[in-house]
This record gives C-alpha cells, sequence and structure tokens, in this order.
C-alpha cells in the first residue's frame, strides 16, 4: 500500500517510477473484495486521493481501480460517489464517469440508470453554471463526458437520449460539443442512426 502514495516527487510523470504507484493503485483495486473493513476504507481512500493527482496516469489509475471494485461489489461504488457528489470537483467528477464507463459493470440496467443519472446531475450542474470550473479540471471533466454519455446511452437508449435531447437544447456551448462529441461515436451514429439524427435537428434548431 505504501507505493500507491508516492508523490509526484519521487514518481514524476513520464518517469519508469510512475508506474509504481499506478499499479499499486490497481492492485489495491483487485484485492478490494478480500480486505476486511479498514483495508477496504483506506483503498477507497487512496481512490479519492488519486482522483484529484496532479499526474494524469494517477487520475487515470484512480477510475481503473474503482472499475475494479464495482465489478466486485457495485453496492460500495455507488456509495462513494453518493457519498462525494454534493460536494465534488471537477476531477473527481470525471473520475465518477470515467469508472462507470465500464461494460463489465453495464450488464446490469439498474447500473446503466444510474450513471446516466449521476451524469445528468453533474451536466445539471455545468448547465447551471453552479459550480466553478478552472478551465483544465473542466477540460478533464468535458473530455470524460465527450465519450462516456455514449457508453450510457447505448446500453439504456430510452433514457440515454431522453438526457440527450435535453442538454441539446442549450446555448451553452460546452454542453452542445459533449453533446455532439457522443453523437459522433459510432456505438451510436451506427446502431442509433434516427435518434442521433433527432438529436442533431433540435441542436440546429
Amino acid at each position: 500500500m505504501a507505493w500507491s502514495v508516492k508523490p509526484e516527487t519521487e514518481a514524476p510523470t513520464d518517469d519508469a517510477r510512475e508506474f509504481l504507484p499506478f499499479c499499486a493503485l490497481q492492485a489495491m483495486g483487485s484485492y478490494y473484495r478480500y480486505a476486511e473493513p479498514a483495508r477496504r476504507e483506506i483503498i477507497l481512500e487512496r481512490c479519492r486521493a488519486a482522483m484529484n493527482d496532479a499526474r494524469w496516469r494517477m487520475r487515470e489509475a484512480a477510475a481503473m481501480a474503482l472499475q475494479r471494485i464495482g465489478e466486485q461489489d457495485f453496492s460500495a461504488l455507488r456509495a462513494l460517489f453518493d457519498g462525494m457528489k454534493s460536494t465534488a470537483n471537477a476531477l473527481e467528477q470525471r473520475a465518477f464517469v470515467a469508472a462507470l464507463a465500464h461494460p463489465p459493470m453495464l450488464k446490469e440496467q439498474a447500473n446503466v440508470l444510474y450513471a446516466l443519472e449521476l451524469s445528468e446531475e453533474i451536466l445539471d450542474q455545468i448547465a447551471a453554471r453552479q459550480t466553478r470550473y478552472g478551465a483544465e479540471e473542466f477540460r478533464v471533466l468535458s473530455k470524460g463526458l465527450e465519450y462516456a454519455l455514449s457508453v450510457f446511452v447505448e446500453r439504456a437508449p430510452e433514457a440515454g437520449f431522453k438526457m440527450l435531447a435535453k442538454f441539446a437544447v442549450t446555448d451553452d456551448k460546452r454542453m452542445q460539443k459533449i453533446v455532439k462529441s457522443n453523437l459522433g461515436k459510432a456505438r451510436l451514429a451506427k446502431k442509433f442512426s434516427q435518434d442521433v439524427e433527432r438529436i442533431q435537428v433540435l441542436m440546429n434548431a
């Protein structure tokens, strides 16, 4: 577990030493199901910390470790996100959607609907300008939303396209970019061409 907290000074970006904390966090995610309650809490704390790491690989490691946890116990993942979402910053919100955009966890329809619900809450905050996003932090969040939503919509198209339609009519260029990017993903454009065209018409109205 000690490797998982190696700071950037000891494991800088693009340095081979960065793989020590990166791999350690993955191992902790895999070990979650076998850990006793106290160790489980430590694992979740390390994931929360890594969501906000300055190193992009460590932020990715957090999402991947959470996916490993979610495959074993989705309720634990949901409880973590529900406990954080009211005060979550952009990097944490990005970790939420990136972790949830994991096909093995989306075999259960209830999990897909939860992913859509949480995504909609994040989009509502952006649209209402309720949260102050730093430029770089919002760029990271936006990149996550620009692909993750299509993963959720593919698996629950009725609810998913309803959500996209809601945000397609906004004048917010940031929101338009997120919606347009998801509509352009092959998983939607090829399988649901009529729904995609309908949303595009709304955006151009």
